[in-house]
């Protein structure tokens, strides 16, 4: 989609308060759309919309099956992701699933001392939970700082 065809749907997504301008990891410019708190951020490169942030404060859901991102167990939802995947990746403090073109922040806090998986909703203070849609291939320059991980079972 382009920016004037995401500025058509402005009736429900709100209008654009704040646009931002950073360089990509191609070093070509990003521009972030930011609207109100219930609609996501949208990222544009070269002219076409390239990525979608969505936090559990969106009006829109996200669901893989019966799993909603923002409304069932983390646990629940990254298996559900890798399902689709195929897999799953953890680094940066994301898991990624490459072949969806998805990471998620907010969901999954590493491995307590005995390499059991530790899920931000199990912890007192939980963070928001953020999802990110991009276009295929927009991990591929950061791949090698992700190792695999699996949230079946």
């Amino acid at each position: 989609m382009s920016r004037d065809d995401v500025a058509r749907l402005e009736s429900d997504l709100g209008a654009v308060y704040a646009e931002f301008t950073e360089a990509g990891a191609d070093g070509k410019p990003i521009i972030q759309q930011a609207r109100d708190m219930e609609a996501p951020v949208l990222f544009f490169k070269e002219g076409g919309l390239s990525g979608i942030q969505l936090d559990h404060h969106s009006r829109f859901d996200v669901r893989f099956g019966d799993v909603s991102v923002f409304g069932g167990h983390s646990r629940d939802i990254l298996a559900a992701l890798e399902n689709a995947n195929g897999g799953a990746l953890f680094g940066l403090g994301a898991v990624l699933f490459a072949g969806l073109a998805v990471s998620t922040n907010g969901f999954f806090a590493g491995a307590d001392p005995q390499g059991a998986p530790v899920f931000w909703d199990d912890l007192p203070d939980r963070p928001a939970k953020v999802v990110n849609l991009e276009m295929r291939g927009a991990y591929d320059p950061y791949l090698q700082n992700y190792a695999a991980i699996s949230f079946k079972g």
